[in-house]
């Protein structure tokens, strides 16, 4: 989630979460959608 919000331009991650509306429950699987699009590490 960290790059997403750095993505973003946010410098913090609460941001983030505040502009996405996530919540405890659905940040998992939204976590897990972005990690699926996060290119693999060279």
């Amino acid at each position: 989630m960290r790059w997403f919000s750095a993505y973003l331009g946010h410098s913090s991650l609460e941001t983030t979460l505040i502009y996405t509306h996530l919540t405890a429950v659905n940040e998992a699987g939204a976590r897990a959608a972005l990690d699926r699009l996060r290119p693999p590490s060279a």
